[in-house]
């Protein structure tokens, strides 16, 4: 009499997937990438293909008991019902979370939190992106560059919600904006103690699961004003004090300008009467002049779709202009008209973020990632406009997020997360260390400050010869795109979970050495506003 026996499975077709997935992983950790997120879309393409054909075996092919199969696929569906991405690193690398995790909250306001503080400016204002100057650097603060002996003190953390917008501060009041479920906000907190001060809202959600969730552009103060840019093309100018709204405008409208693939990120340009924004529109509108008390629009120029960095004031070849880092363009508007003064194509460049960088009077360094590199040019006035000439390129510096940085001949930046130092002159690496991700950087005198993709910051010396890691701390959790703003001695670093403001040591001035205005202190006790006069001697 013959019985029945159920077949053993055959473990044979699991093992060659394995090995199959052995192999290709071993290629492509070993083929060299113009971008690192090929290389992760490469493995990330293998494990799924990897799992996909396990999942497959073991449903139809594995001979497995069939309780055996449908906890398989029961764990699957769970897992799957239970985990969301989140968002991806800067090598776009998945990033996944509980569903039930939820947005940070935003906080309850009462009427007494309004007008709370202090919001006189000083010196020591960071206010505007990327600081005074826009360009990522301050002078005249003297860092203690020893951190075990001086070590960063929190003043106070706070959650925030999701953007990727960064910290302006003028006096007392630091802004930001955030996002809190259907409201884009614009948060002012007391820098001193972190309370909220006020907030304003708007109905407006931007969201996609690469490029996340909120506002990316960072609040501009200037005078008794603060003027914002939020993910979907709306323009606050609001009461520095209060929060209340002076004027608002949706540029969307005013110049039938689509939402950016990752929103509208530009942050206004404030310059004379003007407040200047990037539309990015084909109806003549890459950049638009707003009226700064009214409102009311005051010109617009070029055609130029929208890139995602902020309109920047500079002077080169002798002629004042507006850089905008357009799609596919580097573009130089006129102050006063709008009008295109010179323009240069850059086939090939998908995403454009990082910063134009003027270099000396007459040339400007300009970079993007994703492979691509950066590019230095000379510009120089002629008598039929201005003539642009490209000096050299180079791939040795590819500024996907961060911006880079100029100082004495020499470039800084991050190239594709790992901090790189390129000779201006000719675009040759100087040297290339430390694997800090897609974060941010300041130069603060002779260190800067990098702001890491997981949330530390590190002190480096500016160094041009060689890497030099003076210390680091952990400052927030989680990933970090969002730039770091620093109101002496005063650091707020933030993401889009989380805030937190460390004050920093300052060197004490020598004996007779003029107090510089930008090494003003903070009172923490007594919440005044102490500035050191230019020429007082220090005793």
């Amino acid at each position: 009499m013959k019985t029945n026996r159920r077949q053993r499975p055959s473990y044979g077709w699991p093992l060659l997937f394995s090995l199959l997935a052995a192999i290709a992983l071993a290629i492509i950790l070993n083929v060299e990438f113009s971008q690192r997120q090929s290389q992760n879309f490469g493995v990330l393409a293998t494990g799924l293909v990897w799992l996909l054909l396990n999942v497959l075996w073991v449903c139809f092919f594995s001979r497995l008991p069939i309780r055996i199969r449908l906890s398989v696929v029961g764990v699957i569906v769970l897992f799957g019902g239970a985990v969301r991405v989140r968002g991806v690193t800067g090598d776009f690398v998945p990033i996944l979370e509980w569903r039930w995790g939820g947005e940070a909250p935003g906080d309850a306001l009462t009427s007494d939190d309004l007008g709370k503080g202090v919001w006189t400016a000083t010196d020591n204002d960071y206010a505007q992106f990327l600081g005074p100057s826009r360009n990522a650097v301050l002078m005249g603060v003297g860092l203690e560059r020893d951190w075990d002996l001086h070590p960063p003190a929190l003043v106070w953390r706070r959650p925030v919600g999701e953007a990727w917008s960064a910290f302006s501060v003028m006096g007392r009041r630091a802004l930001t904006q955030e996002q809190d479920g259907a409201l884009e906000r614009v948060t002012c907190i007391d820098l001193l103690t972190g309370e909220l001060l006020w907030t304003h809202a708007d109905t407006s959600r931007y969201q996609t699961t690469l490029g996340g969730i909120g506002p990316r552009a960072t609040p501009t103060a200037a005078g008794d004003r603060v003027f914002t840019m939020g993910a979907n093309g709306i323009l606050n100018c609001l009461d520095l004090a209060s929060g209340e709204v002076v004027w608002r405008r949706d540029v969307r409208l005013d110049y039938d300008a689509p939402v950016p693939m990752w929103g509208f990120s530009s942050s206004p340009l404030v310059l004379g009467h003007l407040v200047i924004v990037a539309p990015g529109s084909s109806a003549g509108a890459s950049l638009a002049a707003y009226d700064r008390k009214t409102g009311e629009p005051v010109w617009s120029g070029g055609d130029s779709m929208a890139g995602y960095s902020s309109p920047q004031f500079a002077t080169l070849g002798g002629l004042e202009q507006i850089l905008i880092f357009a799609e596919n363009q580097v573009v130089a508007h006129d102050p006063s008209t709008g009008s295109v003064l010179w323009q240069h194509v850059w086939e090939g460049t998908p995403f454009c973020i990082s910063q134009p960088v003027p270099v000396g009077e007459d040339r400007l360094f300009v970079s993007t990632g994703y492979g691509v590199g950066g590019r230095m040019f000379q510009v120089k006035k002629n008598d039929g406009g201005m003539d642009v000439r490209l000096q050299w390129e180079t791939p040795r510096l590819k500024a996907k997020f961060a911006n880079v940085i100029y100082r004495d001949g020499v470039l800084y930046g991050l190239d594709d997360g790992v901090m790189t130092c390129i000779d201006a002159g000719d675009g040759s690496r100087r040297w290339k260390a430390g694997r800090y991700g897609h974060g941010q950087a300041m130069m603060v005198d002779d260190v800067m400050l990098v702001t890491t993709e997981k949330g530390e910051v590190v002190m480096l010396e500016v160094n041009p010869d060689a890497h030099v890691e003076l210390g680091r701390f952990q400052a927030v959790e989680g990933k970090t795109w969002n730039h770091a703003a620093l109101a002496s001695p005063y650091l707020i670093v933030r993401n889009d979970e989380e805030a937190a403001c460390y004050k920093l040591a300052i060197k004490p001035p020598g004996p007779g050495v003029p107090i510089s205005p930008r090494r003003a202190r903070l009172n923490l006790d007594s919440g005044e506003i102490e500035l050191g006069v230019e020429g007082e001697k220090a005793r």
